[in-house]
């Protein structure tokens, strides 16, 4: 009994027979092993890159914004309009495109911040509260161009959604695009409707 207790412990058991097929798997599929580990290693290299990239240029973006605001007259619009077109997809960007068309529409220059919220409205970077600032801006420029048809339908989109700031002047403009064009019942409905 001695004797096959020796030939058995001699033989090898299962797990040195799992190990010698695993170690002969891995030698034949070694190529295969390095240009997976290869691919995984590029893949992580290019990720830690682009999020690198990314901060930094977020990182500029706000300098450049921060800057911008420093300016004062000409020189702030400027500023902000470089910001703007330099950084279109950063957050410090979307900012200087809705700063830079407000002070284009408080000194009048209603065609540039008409245009300035147009752009902002088909940005994929702006986030919603971004986009219904540009949506109010807009119909402002539009309603001081004389085009209040189209102005209310903003403003009728907006309250249609749910505004995410106020809805009570939304409502007030409304009601004041309708008596400047002469609608003096559809701004009392307006109004009706508002109370």
């Amino acid at each position: 009994m001695a004797r096959n207790v020796r030939k058995e412990i001699k033989q090898p058991d299962a797990f040195q027979t799992a190990g010698a097929r695993g170690m002969a798997w891995l030698e034949s599929h070694a190529a295969l092993i390095l240009a997976a580990g290869a691919a995984v290693l590029l893949a992580g290299a290019a990720a830690w890159g682009w999020r690198y990239w990314s901060a930094k240029t977020q990182e500029k973006a706000a300098i450049s914004y921060m800057l911008a605001q420093e300016a004062k007259g000409p020189q702030e619009v400027e500023a902000l309009r470089r910001t703007a077109l330099a950084y279109p997809k950063t957050r410090a960007g979307i900012l200087a495109r809705l700063e830079l068309a407000e002070k284009l529409r408080e000194g009048g220059q209603l065609p540039g911040a008409e245009q300035e919220y147009r752009i902002l409205l088909g940005s994929s970077a702006a986030v919603p509260m971004d986009q219904e600032l540009a949506q109010r801006g807009l119909a402002s420029v539009l309603e001081a161009q004389g085009k209040c048809p189209e102005a209310i339908a903003i403003w009728r989109e907006i309250l249609g959604r749910g505004s995410l700031v106020s809805q009570e002047d939304l409502y007030l403009a409304i009601a004041g695009c309708q008596e400047k064009a002469g609608s003096l019942q559809e701004a009392a409905k307006t109004l009706e409707e508002f109370s």
